[in-house]
């Protein structure tokens, strides 16, 4: 988690809101890099080779069967 600011008005997060903040931002992370980069690999290893027209649905189409999405 970033470093909080330290300023005058600032309040103290309780134990649950530290753990709430702190799984909110592995889910994020987890969501924005490793899922991502599991349906990139995904995409490009056996999508886009076979895709030679690349429209948003085609795309989705053939990316939707797979487990990471």
């Amino acid at each position: 988690m970033s470093k909080l600011v330290d300023h005058a008005l600032k309040l103290s997060p309780t134990r649950d809101e530290w753990a709430r903040q702190d799984f909110v931002s592995s889910l994020r992370a987890h969501v924005l890099n490793d899922m991502a980069n599991a349906m990139k690999a995904h995409y490009s290893s056996a999508i886009a080779p076979n895709d030679e027209d690349e429209t948003r649905e085609t795309v989705r189409a053939a990316v939707k069967p797979g487990v990471c999405f």
